[in-house]
């Protein structure tokens, strides 16, 4: 064997050596490692974990003294604001309006979440809330003034196939003390100011008790929900309704307007008329008002719409007395 070939044999042998040693290397750190995956199993199986979003969950807390969850959710049609709610929710609800109802300081706000991987909008949420609300308020007598709602935009809501499951958040605050007849929202900047009251009608007055007197020459607002063929009373206004009724009796000739409001979405006089006239048969047959105290009266939209938020302040009807 010439030199040259003694030469490449040794190189082919520290080659092979070379190999050998770091197979070994490679197999003792696999056998210390035990169960080791390579990393792009590893990779492949955590994917998927990152990409999925889990199951939103139910609760409502104060962050102090009240708590409630389930183990189920609220739920919508997909890229709709129709509100199903299980049946286990009622005990849930019970305790939420017992409690908003008996802490004068505790205002619970629902925001409704659009997202567009829904795909919804933020009309969507706030109508969301909106139905949560008058949910709220209709079946379990929650007073109005007590819930807030909002929208916001999320990355991504939780769907099943054609349902989207929570869509809402909460949140429990303590507002700042207000005066006790901020119940009823006055709105003298907008509402037209009234003509002073006639001599006979001030005679009227007189067989009137003052506390009565005083409940019902305050201006009552009552808010609605989209599309809403309901009124909704909440314990307030059923308290005024109870006033009024004392009122016709110790003033017969007494009148009251009811003057409903549309927002910009049907921004006509009738539906606000629609909404007065709902009203109006709601107090002849649940507080035997008689007719000719309520009048009606309808209106478009009352102040600028930006967003959601200033339609949901224009769809309402306004109580004021006349006389």
């Amino acid at each position: 064997m010439g030199k040259r070939g003694i030469i490449f044999l040794l190189i082919f042998l520290l080659i092979g050596w070379i190999a050998g040693n770091s197979y070994w290397y490679v197999c003792k750190i696999r056998k210390n490692c035990g169960d080791c995956e390579p990393i792009t199993e590893i990779q492949d199986t955590i994917d998927p974990i990152l990409i999925k979003m889990e199951k939103p969950l139910f609760t409502i807390s104060d962050g102090e003294s009240f708590s409630i969850s389930n183990n189920q959710n609220i739920s919508f049609s997909r890229g709709k604001s129709e509100i199903t709610v299980p049946d286990s929710f009622s005990s849930d609800f019970a305790k939420l309006a017992e409690f908003l109802n008996n802490n004068d300081q505790k205002t619970l706000n629902i925001e409704g979440l659009f997202s567009k991987s829904e795909p919804s909008n933020s009309k969507i949420a706030l109508e969301r809330s909106e139905s949560l609300k008058s949910f709220l308020i209709t079946n379990y007598g929650v007073n109005s003034e007590k819930i807030t709602t909002s929208s916001q935009e999320v990355q991504e809501l939780y769907t099943e196939d054609n349902t989207t499951i929570g869509a809402l958040s909460y949140s429990i605050v303590s507002p700042e003390l207000i005066d006790e007849d901020t119940t009823e929202i006055i709105v003298e900047t907008i509402e037209p100011i009234e003509e002073p009251v006639t001599s006979a009608t001030e005679t009227n007055h007189s067989n009137v008790d003052a506390a009565v007197l005083r409940k019902v020459k305050r201006k009552y607002t009552m808010y609605y929900a989209p599309n809403s063929d309901y009124v909704n009373t909440t314990s307030e206004m059923e308290r005024y309704f109870k006033y009024l009724t004392k009122y016709f009796k110790q003033n017969p000739e007494g009148i009251i307007e009811i003057k409903g409001y549309s927002d910009a979405d049907y921004d006509i006089k009738s539906v606000g008329r629609e909404k007065a006239e709902m009203v109006k048969r709601y107090l002849i047959k649940e507080h035997k008002m008689n007719p000719r105290n309520l009048r009606t009266k309808g209106s478009s939209s009352q102040s600028p719409q930006s967003d959601d938020l200033d339609k949901a302040r224009n769809r309402k009807v306004i109580f004021s007395l006349i006389k």
